[in-house]
């Protein structure tokens, strides 16, 4: 019996600390909303009920939408809120910049900023740590991007150098990429370059004949059978003149 009580106590002991870690989680949250200031004073009310908010089953907030006009980022604690999974801020008169703190969401997979014209200032490199993000708009903000410095920018060339080598020499069987563009070299945080987007990749067959098609992106289509090659000499004087807006990986 002893025993029996004993085995029963330790299942019980997990989903009681959960419960308990959730709704503490639960209250921070609620404290962050309700400091923004956003949604004014709702001390007696559950913060999952209050307008744009969804939560979870154990009442942690997962989604958030904007309901009125006017809000500032900067007013919410967005590292109270480590579980938003969606976020839809676009036609709210967004003011001031973007934290660098909506960086640390790493659940984050949508993010939505658009059409906020008095949105302004620099792009945080820290968005480039939203490894889940598979939704991002900011058009019709006037969010500048990032200038980098010489240093990174050679940094950027290696990555891409090495990425391709990789690519070429060191996958079986080797892989082309086929559009390697401005728009395909990601950076994260730490300014370390990232080829992406495999959508027209193919892997070569050895054996097989040769074949040309026309594959890429306009204005970086080589002529001949040396594409990869002027591409990425193609890249290296974009670099020159390079304004990067940071992307996550």
């Amino acid at each position: 019996m002893l025993l029996a009580i004993s085995m029963a106590a330790l299942f019980l002991v997990p989903s009681s600390a959960e419960s308990s870690s959730s709704s503490f989680s639960s209250s921070v949250e609620a404290k962050a909303m309700l400091n923004s200031g956003w949604w004014g004073n709702f001390s007696s009310t559950n913060h999952c009920d209050l307008a744009g908010i969804t939560c979870n089953g154990a009442g942690i907030v997962i989604r958030m939408r904007g309901y009125k006009y006017g809000y500032n980022l900067a007013d919410m604690n967005w590292s109270s809120l480590p579980n938003l999974e969606y976020l839809d801020l676009s036609h709210s008169g967004l003011k001031g910049g973007i934290p660098g703190e909506i960086g640390t969401l790493s659940k984050l997979t949508h993010l939505d900023l658009s059409v906020n014209n008095k949105l302004q200032g620099v792009l945080p490199p820290t968005l480039g740590n939203l490894a889940e993000l598979v939704y991002l708009d900011l058009s019709a903000t006037n969010i500048e991007a990032c200038e980098i410095g010489w240093t990174q920018r050679v940094n950027v060339v290696q990555g891409m150098a090495h990425a391709l080598s990789y690519l070429h020499h060191d996958c079986t069987p080797p892989i082309v990429h086929r559009d390697i563009s401005s728009n395909n070299i990601l950076l994260n945080s730490e300014e370390e370059a990232f080829v992406a987007d495999f959508g027209i990749a193919r892997l070569l067959n050895p054996d097989s004949s040769n074949q040309t098609v026309i594959a890429g992106t306009y204005g970086y289509i080589a002529p001949g059978q040396k594409s990869v090659c002027i591409k990425f000499g193609l890249k290296l004087e974009v670099l020159q003149e390079m304004v990067v807006h940071w992307s996550n990986t």
